[in-house]
């Protein structure tokens, strides 16, 4: 069973480095305008199907009472 080593210096400069990286990107105005507009395109997408589900469903239910 090996055993895992101590991290060495090199190794946490570097860890603290990427997480200090990833959570830069993540909070800069560029991510967050883009996952804002990708929440805004997919809300409105569905907002788009919910209603077109809604016209179809008011027609057929005219179309049955109708008949």
């Amino acid at each position: 069973m090996p055993t895992q080593k101590p991290p060495t210096l090199l190794r946490i400069i570097t860890s603290f480095a990427a997480f200090s990286f990833l959570v830069w990107t993540l909070s800069s105005s560029t991510f967050l305008d883009a996952s804002a507009d990708l929440v805004d395109k997919s809300l409105s997408g569905l907002k788009n199907a919910s209603d077109q589900t809604l016209t179809r469903m008011i027609s057929l239910s005219t179309d049955h009472i109708i008949r």
